[in-house]
Order: C-alpha cells, then structure tokens, then sequence
C-alpha cells in the first residue's frame, strides 16, 4: 500500500515535533453502532486525501461512521477498502473534504527500546499526545507479530498511530492488558500492543463495502486474534490462572523432559484443573512412575478418582500418597471418603480421626468421620461430628444428619 502525499520528518525533533507536524494527519473516529445508544470513539490517520487506517475492531457492531480532523471537519466514511481482521487492521474511503496530507510509513521494523509519540483520543479527548518506548516485539501465535509499548493509551485510543521521532508511522495502537479481573494487573504498568507499519503497508484495496453490509462479518464484541491470543504469549498463562496455555506450556516441557517428574505433575494439575480427568490420570501416573514418592501426585490422582467414582482405584492411590507422607491431611480425608463407599468404614474412621486430630477444621474429614460412625452405628459420636460441622459449615452439617438419617433407616430394615 503506498500512501499518498506523504510528508518528511527529517526535521521533526521530540513528541512536541512530532505533535505540531503529524497532527493533521490523526483523526478521530466516531461509529454508530444501531444497537447502541451512544457512539464508540476510537482514533485513526489519514494514509490518502480520501483514506484513513484504523483498528478493525474500531469499526465492529457499526452500520456507519465519520472521522473528525484536527481543524473541525467532520467526514463520512463511506466503506471498507482493505483489511486484516487477523491483526486487527482495517483501511476505509472517506469523503473528500479538502487537501490532506498522509502520514508516512516507517520502512524499517520497530525496535526494541525505541522512542515512540502516540497521537489520539483518550477517553474522547482529541488530539492528546504522549511517549514511550517499544518494551518488546511478540510473536503472537496464530497471528503475526505485535510491538508491546509504554506509551499511554486509554478506551478512544484503538487506531490511533505511534510516530517515531522522525514522524513516522511505525505502529498503530490495538490493544493492551488492564485491571479488569486479572489479580496480577493493576493500573499504569502500560501493558499495550500495538500492530507494526508493514501490516498497513501490505494492505491492498478492492471493491468498496459498505459499513452495513461488513457489520454482519464482525459482531460488536469480536475481539481479533492479535489481542486475543497476547494471553497465550511467553509464561503469561502462568500470571493468570490460564490452566489452557499452562498445560499447553508443560505438554512441550514433557516433551523435551520426559523424565521430569515435576513438569508430568504440573500437566495432571492443569488437565484437572480443566476438568479432563483422563488427561489428567495419565499426566499423574506418570509422575508416579518416575518419583513414586510424589505424595501431592498421589493424591491428585485420587481426588480425580474419586470424582469419576472409581472409589478402589482412589483408595489405592490416597494410600500411596500416605505411604510417602503419613501424616498428609488431604489424603487421609480422601481415603476415608473412598473407604466409605467402598463401605469399609473401620478403615474410613481410622483414616478420619487421624485427619481431624490433625487439623480440626478440616470440614471434609468431620463428614467422613460421621458418615463412618453412622454406619457403623455409632449415632451419638456421628452426631457429635454434626455439632462439630455445624460450628465450620452449617450445609456440610445438614448433609451429614441426611446421611445418619439415612444410615439408621437402612439399619432397622436390615
């Protein structure tokens, strides 16, 4: 894609030089999305008299839009030239309204610890300027490369160009990793992705299409891949409970370490985690083959079990678990459930007590200590254990005198 009167740099110095030479090239887009009361503001620049580039997903959910210049005009955009919806690039046909000149495309790749000025609209604000750097070129996968950057950007930024000090275009701005429910995020640590001048420049124009008829190809609350898979980039899966990208992590680490015990362990607890059991027996196993004293494995693989209902092969493994560490609450709790249902409760309240005495409020074993003593008829200890739950969890306790309950109606018919 060439853009069309292009102006040089070579003089610019600094964001205020940049700010005063490219300002006329950014706009601000406005879309008009039907299903929306109010319009989405976003930021873009003129790359022709009748062409602006912007984010795609600017545009998404809108049946029409307009760009406003610096000086006051407003245009219309008339439709879509070219896109990359994958790397979240979009090249629309304005109304001609006046001369304008194209902001230049940086020929050269951006470069790690390289200063950039960001021209945009903020939260609405138009025409704001701020620096930065390039903080690190990613590959994101299944989609292209993107320029991580400190420039500050907010909702309004989307679209808008980072200039380096020649005023060039070397990126434009698409997304970034906020607050949001990510416990590892907090405000202004400038997370931001931005999409490298040569996707722009690799952009070819076709047929107009109408905002219309495109709205019906992306929805509202698409979100391209180049963002979407940034949470699959380096260790991030790890900073975000992602247990997807952490199994996908650890299955190549298995892969090149096959005898790591600690990498197959890591594995059975992201497939459990994800709620493939069979995954995650498997991944378990195998640890246990090459470290049989992996006590925490151990009892991962019963729990697993436990919930598939294959209560023998769960009691087995809390055993194990108990053989390398006896005094492991999780799994003395754990067998005592299984011997319950394999109604060998003599062995269920040996392993009971022995975790209550252990650590007293661990709800679970209280439960397994009452359900064992009700079977085997010892109602006024199962009801101490009532009194016990009613004091950690009031529903946990419920469910226990439904099972005493339940335990002396079958002794009586018996």
């Amino acid at each position: 894609m060439a853009t069309g009167g292009c102006v040089s740099g070579a003089n610019t110095t600094g964001a205020e030089g940049v700010y005063r030479e490219q300002r006329g090239a950014v706009v601000t887009v406005v879309t008009y999305d039907p299903d929306k009361a109010m319009p989405q503001v976003s930021s873009g620049f003129f790359a022709a008299v009748d062409r602006v580039v912007t984010a795609r997903h600017a545009l998404a959910g809108a049946d029409r839009a307009e760009v406003r210049t610096a000086d006051g005009q407003t245009i219309a955009v008339r439709g879509i030239l070219a896109e990359n919806q994958t790397m979240d690039v979009v090249m629309v046909e304005v109304a001609l309204g006046g001369p304008r000149r194209g902001a230049r495309l940086a020929e050269e790749p951006p470069r790690v610890g390289q200063k950039l000025v960001a021209i945009g609209a903020p939260l609405g604000l138009e025409s704001t300027v701020s620096e930065g750097l390039v903080s690190g070129i990613r590959e994101v996968p299944d989609a292209g490369q993107a320029v991580q950057h400190t420039v500050a950007v907010s909702p309004g930024s989307s679209g808008g160009p980072l200039f380096d000090l020649s005023g060039r275009v070397v990126a434009i701005q698409t997304g970034t990793i906020t607050a949001g429910g990510d416990r590892n995020i907090t405000a202004g640590q400038s997370l931001n992705f931005a999409v490298p001048a040569r996707y722009i420049r690799e952009l070819v124009p076709g047929s107009l299409r109408p905002l219309g008829e495109a709205r019906k190809e992306v929805a509202a609350d698409w979100v391209p891949a180049v963002t979407r898979n940034v949470d699959r980039l380096s260790l991030r899966p790890f900073m975000r409970d992602d247990f997807g990208g952490a199994a996908a992590y650890f299955q190549k680490r298995v892969e090149q370490l096959p005898q790591e015990a600690d990498a197959w362990f890591r594995l059975g607890l992201c497939r459990e985690r994800m709620s493939d059991w069979a995954e995650a027996v498997s991944a378990y196993r195998k640890c246990l083959e090459l470290d049989g004293k992996h006590y925490v494995a151990g009892n991962n693989l019963g729990q697993v079990h436990l919930r598939e209902g294959r209560n023998r092969e769960a009691a087995a493994a809390f055993r194990g678990a108990l053989a390398a560490k006896s005094d492991y609450v999780e799994a003395l709790t754990g067998l005592a459930m299984a011997c319950n249902h394999l109604k060998q409760h003599s062995e269920a309240l040996e392993a009971a007590e022995k975790a209550v005495r252990l650590n007293e409020k661990q709800t679970v074993a209280h439960l397994a200590l009452g359900q064992a003593c009700a079977a085997m008829g010892d109602r006024e200890r199962a009801m101490k254990q009532v009194r016990v739950l009613e004091k950690l969890d009031g529903n946990m306790a419920e469910q226990l005198k439904k099972m005493i309950s339940g335990s002396a109606t079958t002794r009586k018919s018996e």
